[in-house]
């Protein structure tokens, strides 16, 4: 009996053992858990705290913020300000100063134009129309540019009309040796003739230029005749072939043109020869006529070569 007294005693002691290790590492534990609790108190509190003190610092930096955009436009506008003041300030002297000078201005203005009315009264009528030419004089370049500016859509002028070219009337056509040619027609015929001839090479190009114009080449006479002698030619071939069509044969019809051809040519290139040849000795014997002709420092000249 008492060893079983001993062996529950000692079951029921370790029992209470183990229950006061089991209750004691419940209080460690509950303990640990209250430690651990009161510190994520303790964490949150601080985690509060600092997003309050946060909060707190982003709002003061805001209010900073805008307390110095607030000054910034303050102070711009207050320089805005005072820089309109002063522009207005000195459009207003500006102004003043403008219509002060302009009231001077057309006061010395005024005076100075009832001086001249009063000068211009005084004045003759000749010296009215002195400074009437004076200023017609003055402006007379600006009257001859607007005059002559129509001119300017001038291209070209071409001279139609070549009577009076060397003086006088045309000398009654081939020389005039009447009473229209050459003031009265002086002169003896060798005179004539050089003054003739002169006048046709100073023409010359006149002539030719006008003829140009009209689609006539005036080189020389073949030149001159060209379109003529072509329409004859035409004329004649025509003629000709009508004839002897039936005549004659192909081969003998083509000699026959080339006859015909040669001898026109030769014909034109003899008269253009003789032609010529004419101008020049009547050029000549004008050029001799006139060195023969009397003159005061040697009367006997003409009687001598006569």
């Amino acid at each position: 009996f008492k060893t079983e007294l001993a062996i529950q005693k000692a079951k029921t002691a370790k029992e209470v053992e183990m229950m006061e290790l089991d209750r004691k590492e419940k209080i460690t534990k509950a303990l640990a858990q209250r430690s651990v609790a009161k510190a994520w108190v303790e964490t949150d509190k601080y985690k509060a705290q600092a997003a309050s003190a946060s909060e707190k610092i982003e709002t003061s930096r805001k209010q900073a913020v805008a307390e110095r955009a607030k000054l910034v436009e303050t102070i711009d506008a207050a320089k805005e300000a005072d820089r309109n003041r002063i522009i207005a300030e000195g459009s207003r002297d500006a102004d003043l100063l403008e219509a002060q000078s302009a009231k001077e201005r057309y006061k010395v203005e005024a005076e100075g134009k009832v001086a001249i009315n009063k000068a211009a009264n005084l004045l003759s009528s000749d010296q009215v129309s002195m400074q009437i030419k004076m200023e017609i004089v003055n402006q007379l370049p600006q009257i001859i540019r607007e005059s002559a500016k129509p001119m300017e859509n001038i291209d070209g002028i071409n001279i139609m009309h070549v009577d009076g070219l060397t003086g006088g009337s045309a000398r009654g056509g081939a020389g005039g040796t009447g009473g229209g040619g050459n003031g009265g027609g002086s002169g003896n015929l060798g005179e004539q003739i050089v003054d003739s001839a002169l006048r046709y090479k100073a023409q010359a190009p006149l002539v030719d230029s006008l003829l140009k114009q009209i689609g006539v080449q005036g080189g020389s006479l073949k030149e001159m005749t060209q379109h003529l002698q072509d329409d004859l030619k035409i004329d004649d071939d025509k003629k000709s072939s009508a004839l002897a069509l039936d005549k004659i044969s192909p081969q003998e019809k083509q000699q026959a043109d080339d006859a015909k051809l040669n001898d026109h040519h030769s014909d034109e290139n003899q008269a253009e020869k003789a032609s010529e040849m004419a101008m020049a000795e009547a050029t000549a014997d004008a050029v001799d006529v006139h060195e023969t002709a009397p003159t005061a420092e040697n009367p006997t000249t003409s009687s001598d070569k006569g």
